[in-house]
This record gives structure tokens, sequence and C-alpha cells, in this order.
């Protein structure tokens, strides 16, 4: 039932909102239209769902969706729980309209940040107004186009998009682009999310525009870095942007003066005066951007002070007056310079291939300036070698924060520079840092200390020390690389088999047990034929984020192909049913794959116990062989009596690779033709002569054949013999009709068809049985391929062979198959004649089958008969032939030729 808007809804989703998650907004399609809701005030009617520009500063923010089509957004600041998402969801879906998807697509147009919605090919579906703001861009040269189409340079966004297309969400904290509309090019701050909608699955990629912020940082920083007397930065109102640490050092007594105007400081001997002349020199630095104003000041403590003013952007900027930055410096009576090196160590350091920096003693704090440093130094930062090099010397700390440049252990946690020079000169050993740039680059460094006096005795303070930085990003990324190829599947990403024992570590205690499954997508082999190689991967990387999202306590692995593992801790077996049911509800919902939606399903092996992983995936292993024998989609708890069955069908494997063709043979099985009562065929049956088990049915080794890869070879042999048969039948038994059974797999071999259509044309009379489910299944890989299986079947039609569909109404046939394959007819399951005398209903649908075959053009077969009452009812509704063991049961080929000799051929 569809929900229009009404006070009902509102207030059911109020009050979950309330007890679930509360604090948190609601922006929401209600019928047909939107409205905000809080817990805690009324519902308000908005005009869409544009979300406030507040939510995208801070907090969490929720697309709740339905089938790729958005529902609403649920914004707090608190995670949310993702239960509370699926009650949201389930609400809103009620009350949707055909609209929906139309809606997704305005809203994102509308948003009022970048945003852009990429397909998890990367391909853009659609973008807001603002993404093609910031890039300079037309909708035309981007929706439709792959990423690295539109922008073929920015490979570390490439990365970052395809780790949010695998199901993990990422953050770019800082990107430079190029904007032809602006000169100086752009800040980005960007965040990747996985997207999953019903069958619709990509990324959500929203950026914002931090130019601003990063650009006056900069210039504050760049003035703050450019002079040697204590300096503040001002804005053009006089207010205290930034300043110095020699500054705050110099008034240790004056209360934090950032953020109010200078003249409010509370250092001054008379305020009122401190304030009429430094408001006269800021307005004379303002109407002069090329001089300097200086104000003489006293001191509430009696000494003067010297404060100049001068503007500190560049002549010719372009910056207005009211935006301008100005250098306020001050100059104490006794202040002097410090100390600094002499001109010829400085060129012999400026000049140094060796990455350097020349540190001077250190203060209190710890903190030791920089007086010199190479042009290699500010390369591997990332920086201008002017700003590392600033008269007086800027500590280090100080200066690698004004720059932007982060240290950090090899851990990643933070390290102060003070942290760094203390260590390094007290081991007097190489100590290894993380460095990470301005502009986003990390870079490994080994940081060399070495002292700059005779470095007898312990370090002191108050000597000069040397950091010689060594760039070892190269091998350390490539130590990184191997570390993690060798514990993760370079294709979705998960963990392999390797990283997923080291990650469980020793074997659990008896009071903690493991549940591990196996999962096997079914089929999928012959999927990724009928799909190709890359479409294979895409579902695998698919399949591999819905597994990685369903429960954060469990541990994901891909171990090969289409198998993956689960493990789940603190579950027992009672449980592991219920949990493996819920992991093959994961793929209810389709998936997408070359623009078409895909329904796969998995067979899932489970193991559980306290045991060592080896030993749960062994026994989780043999669960899954034993689940897949149950057809699609089967489940198998682990028992000690499935190794013993498993055992048993290695040994009858082992068996099948030494038995042909010695032990193999054929039966023979006559079909008789209802209308004249003679023989036209027989159906050729394949059975197994075991030394030990005596005589075994296809059903019995033909599965252990596939998985042992030996079914080409057997049904070349079935085909040989067939054609030979055949071939010696020519003049006493010309007109017999011999047919085989091909399966699935047989029917996409190219090869195996092209040899049964050679014995064909050779020898004639050879037809052709394919299972109903091998080609008319919806998933099977005929109907992702159907040119191609048509066109082969019709070409052995061409060469005079017969196309029949065995197993005709077994419940996994497609009536539409019977007019889209070039079929000459059918052959009815055996329930159709099983059933034949319970009364009306069987007969109807009997007459209705062998009706609309006849209407299309087809022959119908019988199969079954067991009674002379079946065949006259067959014979009256119409049926062209059947098979039974009325007639005969298979034969050996002594026994039919014996039986052949008292009938009469058609």
């Amino acid at each position: 039932m569809t929900l229009t808007m009404n006070t009902a809804l509102p207030d059911t989703l109020k009050d979950l909102l309330s007890s679930q998650t509360p604090g948190a907004t609601l922006l929401a399609s209600v019928g047909q239209q939107a409205v905000l809701l809080k817990a805690d005030a009324p519902a308000l009617n908005v005009p869409d769902l544009t979300p406030p520009d507040e939510w995208f500063d801070s907090g969490e923010l929720t697309w709740l969706t339905r089938d790729g089509a958005l529902l609403g957004l649920l914004w707090s600041l608190q995670p949310v729980a993702e239960r509370t998402v699926q009650l949201l969801t389930m609400l809103l879906t009620a009350a949707q309209d055909d609209g929906a998807r139309r809606e997704a697509n305005v809203l994102l147009t509308q948003l009022p940040e970048g945003a852009a919605w990429l397909s998890g090919e990367l391909v853009f579906q659609q973008v807001s107004r603002r993404f093609l703001e910031l890039h300079g861009l037309s909708a035309a040269q981007v929706i439709g186009q792959e990423f690295e189409a539109v922008f073929p340079t920015r490979s570390d966004t490439a990365t970052l998009l395809r780790q949010a297309a695998a199901g993990r969400a990422a953050v770019q904290e800082r990107e430079l682009i190029c904007n032809p509309q602006d000169q100086r090019g752009l800040w980005l701050r960007s965040q990747m999310r996985p997207y999953y909608g019903g069958a619709a699955a990509g990324v959500l990629w929203t950026m914002h525009d931090i130019s601003q912020e990063v650009w006056l940082s900069s210039r504050i920083h760049a003035l703050l870095l450019g002079t040697r007397w204590p300096t503040a930065v001002l804005s053009a109102a006089g207010e205290v942007l930034e300043r110095s640490d020699s500054l705050r050092s110099s008034l240790p007594e004056a209360e934090d003066p950032q953020h109010s105007p200078l003249w409010q400081w509370p250092i001054w001997h008379d305020a009122q005066e401190a304030e009429r002349q430094l408001r006269q020199a800021l307005d004379e630095a303002l109407a002069h951007p090329q001089q300097r104003f200086e104000r003489r000041l006293q001191l509430q403590g009696g000494e003067f002070l010297s404060v100049s003013l001068n503007w500190g952007e560049e002549p010719g900027s372009g910056v207005a007056p009211e935006d301008a930055l100005l250098v306020a410096e001050f100059r104490f009576q006794a202040q002097v310079d410090r100390a600094a090196p002499d001109g010829l160590l400085a060129g012999a350091i400026a000049h140094s291939p060796q990455a350097t920096l020349l540190l001077g003693a250190a203060d209190d704090s710890g903190e030791r300036p920089v007086w010199l440093a190479s042009e290699a130094a500010a390369k591997l930062m990332g920086v201008d070698r002017a700003d590392l090099n600033v008269p007086g010397g800027v500590p280090l700390g100080r200066m690698l924060r004004a720059l932007g440049v982060q240290l950090s252990r090899s851990d990643l946690t933070p390290l102060s520079p003070v942290t760094l020079t203390t260590q390094a000169s007290l081991d007097g050993e190489d100590f290894s840092v993380v460095l990470t740039r301005p502009d986003g680059l990390r870079r490994y460094v080994m940081v060399t200390a070495a002292r700059l006096t005779s470095g007898e005795g312990s370090p002191r303070r108050d000597e000069p020390l040397a950091l010689y930085l060594h760039d070892v990003t190269t091998v350390r990324t490539l130590e990184d690389r191997l570390k993690h190829d060798a514990s993760h599947d370079p294709l979705t990403g998960l963990l392999n088999w390797s990283g997923l024992r080291a990650r469980l570590g020793a074997p659990p205690a008896a009071s903690a047990p493991l549940c591990l499954m196996t999962l096997s997508l079914d089929e999928f082999d012959v999927l990724e034929a009928a799909l190709g190689k890359s479409a294979g991967d895409h579902l695998l990387i698919q399949v591999a984020a819905r597994l990685h999202h369903w429960r954060k306590d469990a541990q994901v692995a891909r171990l090969e192909g289409e198998h993956f593992t689960l493990v789940v801790p603190g579950v027992v077996a009672e449980q592991a049913l219920n949990l493996a049911g819920e992991v093959q509800r994961l793929f209810a919902a389709p998936l997408r794959v070359g623009g078409r939606e895909m329904r796969i399903s998995a067979s899932v092996g489970v193991a559980c116990g306290a045991q060592n992983a080896e030993q749960l995936l062994e026994e989780a292993r043999t669960a899954l062989l034993a689940a897949r024998r149950l057809g699609r989609a089967g489940h198998q708890l682990y028992t000690p009596e499935l190794m013993s069955a498993e055992a048993e069908l290695l040994d009858l494997e082992h068996d099948l690779r030494t038995a042909l063709p010695s032990q193999f043979t054929l039966l023979f099985q006559p079909i008789v033709n209802l209308l004249t009562g003679r023989v036209q065929g027989a159906e050729v049956l394949l059975r197994w002569q075991h030394p030990q088990r005596g005589l075994l049915s296809p059903s019995q080794f033909l599965p252990l054949a596939a998985r042992a890869g030996l079914l080409p070879t057997l049904g070349a042999w079935v085909v040989a013999e067939v054609s030979a048969q055949r071939q010696r039948w020519q003049g006493m038994h010309g007109k017999l009709r011999l047919s085989l059974n091909l399966s699935a797999q047989e029917l996409l071999d190219e090869g195996v068809l092209a040899d049964f259509g050679r014995q064909v044309r050779a020898v004639g009379g050879l037809d052709l049985e394919l299972s109903a489910g091998s080609f008319m299944q919806p998933d099977a890989p005929s109907v992702e391929a159907p040119e191609r299986t048509n066109a082969a079947l019709a070409q052995l039609r061409a060469d005079g062979a017969r196309i029949w569909v065995d197993d005709f109404g077994d419940g996994a046939t497609s009536l539409t198959a019977l007019e889209r394959f070039a079929l000459s007819g059918v052959k009815l399951h055996p329930s159709f004649v099983a059933n034949l005398l319970e009364g009306p209903r069987p007969l109807a649908l009997l007459e209705g089958t062998v009706d609309l075959a006849r209407k299309l053009g087809l022959d119908v077969i019988a199969v079954g008969v067991e009674t002379p009452a079946q065949a006259k009812l067959l014979q009256k509704v119409g049926c062209h032939a059947a098979q039974g063991f009325f007639y005969s049961p298979p034969l050996a080929l002594a026994d039919f030729e014996r039986w052949l000799a008292t009938q009469v051929l058609d």
C-alpha cells in the first residue's frame, strides 16, 4: 500500500528518531512532499531534498536509498546504527512514487557543494552544477565518460574512488586542481563513499572548496616566516590573526591577544594614546602599500617598544584594502640579533646535495631554531628554500606547522620535532620518520643527527645540531607493497588466506568458538565464460563489498576464484546454519554488470569449533562440496560423516581417471513411432562398469568427471563410439537414428560441438539431446549468450542432426526457449507419463504441451512408458513417439541387436 502525506507517518518517523538516534535530523520525501523532521520539533515542509550547507561541514550524513533512488538524508553528529537506517528506509519506501529516481537526479544536480555519482566502473552518471563550476567543465564533457578520460592526471583520486567502489570509504584531505577560470588553481577536500541501492552500485564523491582556507593560512604563515623580528599579522581592521613564537615569548605577561585589535592588548602604558597612534599608522599603511609606518609606544613597565606596520601583500597583487593583511614588527630597546652561522658554512649547506637542516641551540621547551636548510631539504619537504631560511631562525616545530609539514612515527602516530631532535641526538643512530608534505605526499625518511661541537660527554642544549634527511620512500613503499600483496587479494582488496590466518593468530581457547564459512558462487565459471573475464571480476568486487559490509565482527577473505571465506567469532553449531542463510540472502538483490542485472546464488559450507583455522577451513570445504551436490544455493554444516563420504567420492574420482575406456559401456533404449508402431531410433546411454561397485549411472559419476576435468575426454569417447556404431549399421539399420546427451558445459565447448558436427556429416543419423536445465534456466549461459548458442545449434541442424530438449517440463523449462532456439522437438519428463492415469488434470497438461509443441513445428517423444494404457493415451493426444520399459529397457549392444532383428524400422 502506498502512503500519502499525513500526520501518521511523520509522527512514526519522529518516534523512531527519538528512540533510535536522538539529536539526528531527517530530510525525507513523504508522498508528494519533502519534510524536515527532528525528534523534539514539529515537522517542517521544505521545497525539496537539498541538504543544508552545514550538514557537509560536520557530523555524519547517511543517504537513505531504494533501488538507486533517494528517499531521504539522515544527519547526525554521532554515527547511526545500521538497524536505524534499515527501519527508516523501510518506512520511507512505502511513501514513494515513480518520480523518486528523477527526484534523486535533480537533487544531485542542485546540491550546493561539488558532488558526483559514478558507477562501479567509475563512469560519471550525474554531477552537481557546483562540480562543473569547480572544474570548469560542461555536463556534456562529463556525463557518461570514464573518470580517467575526464581527469587523466588525477591518479591518486582515481585510486581512492576505486577503493570506494570496492566498498571502503575514503577521504582526500587536500588536492590541488587546475581550473581554467582561476590561474591559482583550487584546493579541494573530498569524500568518496560506496553506494548500494537495489541493483545500483557505485560511488558518491563529494568535495568542498577549501582554497580560501588554504590561501589565507599560507599567506599568514608566509608573513610570519618572512621576518627576523617578533611579528604579528593583522587584518585590515587591526585584528590580530596570528603572532610569531618570538612575540609570544617577548610578552609573557600579556593575555592571549589573538582575535582582538592590537591596541586592546593589556600592555600599553597609555591605552588611549596607543589606540590613537596605532589606528593612524594602520590607516596610513593601508593607503600606501609600499611604505612602512612606525610608532614608538611605552609599555606598562616603562620600557619603550617600536611598532612598524606595512602592507604584507606584494604591490600589484590585486588584493583589495579591506582584504589586505598587515605585518606588525616589534623591536624592544634591549633586543639583539640572534646568533647565526657564518657565510662559508651557510654556502656549504645551501648547495649540499644532502637534505640537511642546521639547527641552533635548544630553548627551555626543547625547541631548536632552523638556522640553515639545503635546497635538497626544501625539495624533500615540498616547500621553497626561502621559507626554511628565515633570518634570525624560526623554531623547527613552528616552521613545520606554518608550512603544513607533518611528522609522524612509522606507525603514523604524531611525532613532535622536539622529540625527534632530542631522541636523534641522544641515540646517535638513524631515526625513522614519516614526513607528510603540504601537498599531501607522504615520504619515508631516515634522520641522522650530528652534534656540531666536540661531541664529548652528554649532548648539551646549547650546542647546534645538524639533521641529515635520507629519503627511503621507494624502498619502504616496495616493502609495504610486498607485505600487503602477500596478505591481500589484488582484485578485491580483501585478505587472502595467508592474511586471514595471520589475523586470526593462535588457535582460540575452548571458550571462544569460531564459525568458519566457505562460500562459492554457483556456476560462476559458466557465467564468466559467457560474460568475459572483466565482467566476472566486476561481479566478484561487488560480491566482496557485500560480504565486507555484512557484519563488523566478521573477517572476510577471498581464497581463489569465486571462493570466499568468512570467520565469525562466538558462534556455535546450533546458530551456524541460520548464519549461512543470512549470508546467502545478501545476494537476493541483483548485481549490475555491463549494464545488465545479474541474479546470483551461493553455496555455503560451515564448520564450527575451537580448532585452529586450518582445520576449520578443511572441514568447511568438505561441507561446501556436500552443499554443492544439493544443488544451487545449498548450505551444509560439517559433520564427521561428511568427511567419510568425501573420502569415498575421492576414491571414486581416482578410479574414474583410470576407467577410460575399458570400464565404460553404452546401452541402447529404442524409441518407437506411436503412429506406425515401428522403431525410429534409440537413445544411447552411458554406464560405468565399476570392478567393485557394479554398474553406475551417469548421475553417480558425471559430477565427479566435471570436477576432475574429464568431461571433454569422456564426451569425445562417446561421440566416437556412437559414430562408429552408426557407421557399422549403415547397411542393415541405415534408417535408425541414434541420439546422445550433451551437458551444459559441453554445450559451450566449441571443440566438442565441432567434433560432433563432423561426425554427423560423415555418418548421418545422429541426434543431440540437451537437458532443459542446461540452457533454459534464467541464469544459464545460453541465455547470457543466445546468439552464440543458437548459431551452434543451427549449424548442427544444417549438418543433419536433430536437436531435442530432454526432460522438458521438469520445472527448469523456459517456454520462450522453444521459439528462440533451433530445436527439432522435445522429450517429455517421465512425470508426464507417470501421472497420466491419475485424473483429468495430468491429461490436460499433456494435451496442452503436445498441442503447443506441434504448433511450433516440434515433435514430441514421451519417456518412461511402462503400460499399454499409457501408450494408448499418448497416441490419442498426438504424441509422436515414445520410449520406456513397455517397449524395452536399455540394452547392451548384442542384446539390442537381437531385439532389433525382431522389429520393423520406421
